[in-house]
């Protein structure tokens, strides 16, 4: 038999939690995309364009259309296509 496997939910030190409102967060002109949920640690999110696990970017969240606030992370994991990634805060 196999062990389970340790999934990304138990390797997190702080619990991440859905967002009611819509947030967008902007990676530079080049791409962008929705926040899925959000963490004292991090951030996972859906971008427009592929992005490099291990880069480690600049970004601007949105909310509410007024609301901004900048920040950078290191892309910690990503889906098959880049798409869809994990955001830990530096």
């Amino acid at each position: 038999m196999r062990e389970p496997s340790v999934t990304k939910s138990d390797r997190r030190q702080t619990p991440r939690t859905k967002l009611v409102e819509i947030a967008y967060i902007g990676m530079g002109p080049e791409n962008g995309g929705l926040v899925l949920d959000v963490s004292d640690g991090g951030l996972s999110f859906h971008a427009v364009a592929p992005v490099q696990q291990a880069d480690t970017i600049r970004f601007l969240l949105s909310l509410r259309g007024h609301s901004r606030i900048e920040g950078a992370g290191e892309v910690v994991w990503t889906n098959e296509m880049r798409t869809v990634c994990g955001l830990r805060f530096t």
